[in-house]
């Protein structure tokens, strides 16, 4: 599902750096693969369609993401 209304720059830049030192740390992902712009991020890791972040990306990376959770879809 997307959210037009959410855009990457209303996401939060501290929970980017934690993500990407965590993957880091755990060697999930490469130092290279996440060391990009937080505006590239969620693209390269398939959480955008269309130019538009996906209630996954929102949920993973905003810092109020419980305000995007409706019903029985969180």
């Amino acid at each position: 599902m997307l959210l037009p209304d959410t855009a990457v720059n209303d996401l939060d830049d501290g929970i980017f750096k934690y993500f990407r030192q965590k993957e880091i740390e755990s060697k999930r992902l490469s130092e290279d693969f996440v060391s990009c712009k937080n505006e590239q991020l969620p693209n390269k890791l398939k959480l955008t369609k269309g130019g538009k972040i996906t209630r996954v990306g929102v949920l993973l990376f905003h810092d109020s993401s419980e305000n995007f959770c409706t019903g029985g879809l969180c």
